[in-house]
């Protein structure tokens, strides 16, 4: 495989008057491996031919980033007006052992802040520990520091973990979090603690213990604060959980004490049934806001299964007040073809529960998955008419590429469309992308009054151009090209979400 460049630059005509508004471009380059060693990106925001932006990095042969530039001319005049930069250094195994980042903010040559971050690691490469320096004006004097400490036992598991910051740099640890974890790695207890006024006093603490069963499940956890380091709890609150042989969650229970009187202030639990399979049929949530032994709101969610375990049915409901009425339901209906690919959804919400939709969102899908079709409706004042409905429709080839997005708009609800916009891709037999055109017509009056187009261009060595520009643009398109190098110019990327 030889090296490779990819560019990526992306033409705007705003008001589709054939004249280019904006250019944005990327260069990729990538070794004989395929890795990523090198990417440019500029931006000229008004297409006058004067780089307003650019962002540069380099990667190693493990993909890993070297460097990184970003400048900026803001005023247009062709002189950069800020830089920040960025060094990293990593060790025989790719580890990142040092972070270096500088900024001259007004572009004159001198370092107005640096930050640095270094690392150390233990052989089986786990992170023992981290440094974080600022100096925020870049004087040479270090503003503020922040450390991190990691222990692990002999299998390479963490066991603890200690952070400090030291906001002033003046020696005295301003915060510290500290935490231990067992032999799974699980959680056991957490500390946090705060010196508010850099007295070397601990102001206020805030610790967590859990405890764990045989198979690592959570069965219990408490939170403790002592909000003026006196000793004295001053808040408690606490969870514990319950599970079927198979580790599911079947109930938990939250209790808070929030003046650690001894009393619950306030109680919440949950409960879960299961299918023989682990699939959940049932949550139940209940909510007793000041522990009265009266519930005060209510919700539950049931599910149904097919034979291969996709979901096919699933029904929130909400009883705000726990009067016995529900007041708010959501519910989504699936279907699947015989393989168990998920062809079509449905999703409704009834907001008060009054039997009428207020929003609704269905899609299908192809046998590979591709989404095919996409319809959001809206009932604004529940009177069982749609006020606003949007469409979009995909077509894909037989490789599952993307070739076109239509999307629609008719936001009253009148059946006459108000705006619509779409994307046209084209690809190579290897699914390269070649041509990406987005247009949108905002009134729907059949007049395009925005484009943006990509045309893909790869190189190998030898220069090798992809992807035709549009007629509409082509003659502005190359007037603007011819202002900028070509070398650094091979892909018109869209903005619009045609590729996501």
């Amino acid at each position: 495989m030889k090296n490779t460049t990819e560019t990526i630059t992306t033409s705007t005509d705003r008001d589709a008057d054939g004249t280019i508004d904006s250019l944005y471009s990327t260069t990729n380059k990538y070794d004989k491996k395929g890795t990523l060693r090198s990417s440019v990106s500029e931006s000229d925001y008004d297409a006058d031919g004067i780089i307003d932006s650019r962002y540069s990095s380099t990667y190693d042969k493990r993909g890993n980033q070297l460097t990184s530039l970003s400048e900026r001319d803001r005023n247009d005049d062709g002189t950069i007006d800020s830089r920040y930069s960025t060094i990293n250094k990593y060790d025989k195994k790719g580890n990142l052992r040092s972070s270096i980042s500088e900024s001259d903010q007004d572009g004159d040559g001198t370092i107005d802040s640096r930050s640095s971050t270094t690392y150390t690691y233990d052989r089986r490469g786990n992170q023992l520990t981290s440094l974080s320096e600022s100096d925020r004006d870049g004087d040479g004097t270090i503003d503020s520091l922040y450390s991190t400490t990691n222990k692990y036992d002999k299998k390479g598991t963490l066991r603890s973990s200690v952070s400090e910051s030291d906001y002033d740099a003046d020696g005295i640890i301003d915060s510290r979090y500290s935490s231990t974890y067992d032999k799974r790695g699980n959680q056991l207890t957490s500390l946090s603690e705060s010196d508010r006024n850099d007295d070397g006093t601990i102001d206020s603490l805030y610790s967590t213990t859990n405890k764990y069963d045989r198979k690592g499940n959570l069965r219990s956890s408490v939170s403790e604060s002592d909000q003026d380091a006196d000793g004295t709890i001053d808040s408690r609150s606490s969870s514990t959980y319950t599970y079927d042989r198979k580790g599911n969650q079947l109930t938990s229970l939250y209790e808070s004490d929030y003046d650690a009187d001894g009393n619950i202030d306030s109680r919440s639990s949950s409960t879960y049934t299961y299918d023989r399979k682990g699939n959940q049929l049932t949550s139940l949530y209940e909510s007793d806001y000041d522990a009265d032994g009266t519930i005060d709101s209510r919700s539950s969610s049931t599910y149904t299964y097919d034979r291969k375990g996709n979901q096919l049915t699933s029904l929130y409901e909400s009883d705000y007040d726990a009067d016995g009425n529900i007041d708010s339901r959501y519910s989504t209906i699936n279907k699947y073809d015989r393989k168990g690919n998920l062809r079509s959804s449905l999703s409704e919400s009834d907001y008060d529960a009054d039997g009428i939709i207020n929003s609704r969102y269905s899609s299908t899908y192809d046998r590979r998955g591709n989404q095919l079709t996409r319809i959001s409706e809206r009932d604004r004042n529940d009177d069982g008419t749609i006020d606003s409905r949007y469409s979009t429709t995909y077509t894909y080839d037989r490789k599952g590429n993307q070739l076109t997005r239509l999307y629609e708009s008719d936001s009253d609800g009148d059946g006459i469309i108000d705006s619509r916009s779409t994307t046209t891709n084209t690809y190579d037999r290897r699914g390269n992308p070649l041509t990406s055109l987005y247009e949108s017509d905002y009134d729907a009056d059949g007049v395009i009054d925005y484009r943006q187009e990509t045309v893909y261009e790869y190189s190998d060595g030898f220069k090798s151009a992809i992807g035709v520009s549009s007629e509409e643009i082509d003659a502005s398109f190359n007037n603007s090209l011819d202002q900028i190098n070509s070398e650094e110019l091979a892909v018109f990327g869209s903005l619009d979400d045609s590729f996501i």
